[in-house]
């Protein structure tokens, strides 16, 4: 305290020595907030990180074929660099066919998404009646990249036949960039229906 002229009096500030209580509470204050931080980091580390999209197509309303050429059923965006060696798609589609022409179904492969890409596995059935029926195919990667290769083994189906293909040759395919799987009918005679199917990484 300093007392002046007319004895009023003056507050000194106060000064904190080393290791006040001031200091430990600050002290303890940083602990707090480092501790709460590291905390915060532990548990989003602890968050799983979210799954990977796998590639998917599905029919959703009937795909009826027209003409004796080749008809898109439907047809699975591979994104690109996405797949290894030994990656597999499978191919599934069930339907019908209105009457007694013979179809034949593929799987193509290529940069287009349509049935001009390169052909990877078909067959041709035998039906001669109004028959439900479909196919099976398991599409893998043998080589990724630019130079990429896929081959492709299944089996069609009908209720009067039952017929397996297989590519022995690989197809070539650039993985390297976005790249489709399509499933494709053509009939000699009359209209196949596709019903249900679908494209999946399995």
């Amino acid at each position: 305290m300093i007392s002046g002229l007319g004895h009023k009096t003056h507050k000194l500030p106060v000064v904190r020595e080393p290791g006040s209580v001031w200091q430990n509470d600050v002290r303890r204050s940083f602990r707090d907030l480092h501790s709460a931080v590291d905390e915060v980091v532990r548990e989003v580390r602890a968050i799983p990180a979210p799954a990977a999209t796998r590639p998917a197509a599905t029919i959703s309303a009937n795909v009826t074929t027209s003409g004796t050429g080749d008809n898109l059923l439907l047809t699975c965006r591979i994104p690109g660099a996405s797949a290894v060696a030994g990656s597999t798609y499978r191919v599934t589609v069930r339907g019908a066919s209105a009457a007694s022409g013979n179809p034949t179904w593929s799987v193509k492969v290529g940069g287009t998404g349509t049935v001009a890409d390169t052909t990877a596995w078909t067959v041709t059935m035998t039906s001669g009646t109004t028959a439900g029926g479909g196919f099976d195919v398991l599409v893998t990667v043998k080589t990724p990249g630019l130079s990429g290769s896929v081959a492709a083994a299944g089996q069609g189906q009908m209720l009067t036949s039952v017929t397996s293909s297989a590519t022995i040759t690989p197809q070539a395919v650039n993985t390297s960039e976005d790249w489709y799987i399509t499933a494709v009918a053509a009939m000699s005679s009359s209209t196949f229906t596709a019903v249900s199917g679908t494209i999946s990484q399995v």
